[in-house]
């Protein structure tokens, strides 16, 4: 069985060089050739504790990046996730990296079969390899992965590029976990359009996930 870890990231800014990681989310999907792909019950969700760096940075006052004025005009809850709301638990960066390296060792053990899934997958790996390059925590993920971008644009033929979703909008857009949960059912569409498998969306367990966080 491969495991497909759809990821979503929240950041103040475009890259890593200019900004900090603020929240992840992820939402696996299980697939077996023959059978098809199904939703996994396991989540997770974290916030990073940015306060410090975010503060000493100006980013605060909004002097001027286009990320902060960005984020300003999304909701509010979607503000208060990612970096507003000082009263949510936040985790130093270490403590989010080994929870996730805890949470894809429990939900996949195969690193061969461990697939990250982002939309576009060039943005949010760039993150979380960070994320692990800088704690010098061993990264979960290797090579594997996949673009829903392009697995969109080359499954249909009058797909134009770029990065709409594919039919499922997210509870609250631009909170990492419930755009990687709509990522994921994107990916299910995909999957069952590319295999024929028809377009159920299916929910199984893979085993409690060690590190697994609830979405609050």
């Amino acid at each position: 069985m491969t495991t497909f870890f759809n990821v979503d990231v929240e950041t103040s800014a475009l890259t890593p060089w200019d900004g900090y990681l603020l929240t992840v989310g992820i939402q696996p999907v299980h697939y077996t050739p023959g059978l098809g792909a199904a939703m996994g019950e396991e989540r997770f969700y974290v916030r990073i504790d940015r306060n410090d760096e975010l503060a000493a940075s100006g980013w605060w006052d909004g002097q001027g990046t286009d990320t902060f004025r960005w984020w300003c005009d999304q909701s509010a809850e979607a503000q208060d996730e990612a970096w507003r709301d000082g009263g949510l638990v936040r985790h130093e960066p270490e403590t989010a990296a080994l929870m996730l390296v805890e949470f894809v060792n429990g939900v996949e053990a195969d690193p061969k079969e461990r697939i990250f899934v982002a939309n576009p997958v060039a943005f949010d790996k760039m993150w979380v390899d960070e994320l692990f390059a800088s704690t010098g925590i061993t990264n979960p993920f290797h090579y594997q992965s996949l673009c829903l971008r392009s697995m969109k644009f080359g499954l249909r033929e009058k797909s134009p590029w770029g990065g709409t979703r594919d039919n499922h909008e997210p509870k609250v857009p631009h909170h990492a976990f419930h755009d990687a949960h709509a990522q994921a059912l994107d990916l299910l569409t995909m999957i069952a359009e590319r295999d024929g498998t028809g377009g159920q969306v299916a929910m199984v367990s893979a085993g409690a996930a060690a590190g697994s966080a609830q979405v609050s």
